[in-house]
This record gives structure tokens, C-alpha cells and sequence, in this order.
């Protein structure tokens, strides 16, 4: 008895769709889907199975939910981007428990290459230049700057949407400043 159960499943997690990573899902996905058993539970006549349709919009809430482009850690230490394929590109290779936990939120299974020193890529509506002083981030004909150095700031400033950083940007003009104090 129990060794069939135990042999079941090691055989079915051994299979390669054993396990599947899913975008976190929404409160509103999450409410529907105990709404929806709640009502399964209560009710005893037929119509009870009307609680299968907010059980089946919590279930597909994940899938519908629009993911971030640009993810900034508390203390501004480290940035991610959303690249062409989905994925999040972290501004270093090991961001710990802050890209760790986006990855997961995000139903990523692999990390993507961290942003280079130098250089950058461009895909679609979609591209990352960097150099030693900073990275700039074009997504949907916006443009983020992620400086590493203050000396970025001057001619961040003037020409972006946003700026991103981890050092003081008192006096920046750009649209959105997300520094140190925000």
C-alpha cells in the first residue's frame, strides 16, 4: 500500500511537466478562487456548481496579470529589466533574496545574464546600453536611465522619462525620479 503510493509519486515528479512555474497570482485572482469554493462548500443544490467559474478566473488570473519592466530593490542596490523573451536581467549577478524572490513572483526558472559592464542588447521595442558610468533601458518608446555613478546624473536628467538610482538625484528633471530617498 504505502510503497505504491510513494513509488506513484517519485514516477510522476520525475516527469519533465511534473512541475509547472506560474507568475504569482493577483488578490483579486486569489479572492475569486476562495469565493468560488466558499460557494462550492455552502450550497448543496445544483446551482452550486456555479462556483466553478470564479474558482476558473482565479485559476487563470496569473496568465492575464502585466508584469513590470523595471524592478527596483528597497534600498535601490539593484535594478532588473524585463528583456524581449520575458525574462528579468538583474544589474548584478547575484542580487539575493531581492531578484530571487522577482524571479519567483515572476515563474521564472532560470536567471537570465546579469546587465554587462560595457555594451548592451537591442530587440524589438525593447533595448540596454551600458557603460561605466550607467545603463540606459528603452522599452515602449520610454526611456529609463539607470546611472552607477552621480557624474551620470547631469545628462541622465534632461534627456529620459525616468530615472533609477541608488545615489542622491536632487534637482533631476526627468519625469519620474525613483533615488536613494524614494
Amino acid at each position: 500500500g504505502d510503497r505504491a503510493v510513494i513509488w506513484t509519486a517519485e514516477f510522476f515528479g520525475r516527469l519533465p511537466w511534473a512541475s509547472l512555474t506560474v507568475p504569482a497570482m493577483p488578490t483579486e485572482g486569489f479572492a475569486a478562487l476562495v469565493a468560488g469554493g466558499l460557494w462550492l462548500s455552502i450550497w448543496t443544490r445544483r446551482w452550486r456548481w456555479l462556483g466553478m467559474l470564479p474558482i476558473l478566473a482565479g485559476l487563470i488570473s496569473p496568465m492575464l496579470v502585466e508584469r513590470p519592466d523595471v524592478l527596483v530593490s528597497g534600498d535601490g542596490a539593484v535594478a532588473a529589466v524585463r528583456l524581449p523573451d520575458g525574462r528579468l536581467s538583474a544589474s548584478v549577478k547575484s542580487g539575493g533574496r531581492a531578484t530571487g524572490t522577482w524571479r519567483e513572483r515572476d515563474g521564472e526558472r532560470t536567471a537570465a545574464d546579469p546587465w554587462p559592464a560595457a555594451g548592451g542588447w537591442s530587440e524589438g521595442e525593447r533595448s540596454l546600453s551600458c557603460d561605466a558610468l550607467g545603463c540606459l533601458y528603452q522599452v515602449r518608446g520610454r526611456t529609463v536611465a539607470l546611472p552607477r555613478l552621480p557624474d551620470a546624473l547631469d545628462e541622465d536628467c534632461g534627456a529620459v522619462d525616468a530615472v533609477v538610482t541608488a545615489v542622491v538625484a536632487r534637482g533631476c528633471r526627468a519625469g519620474l525620479v525613483v533615488d536613494r530617498w524614494v
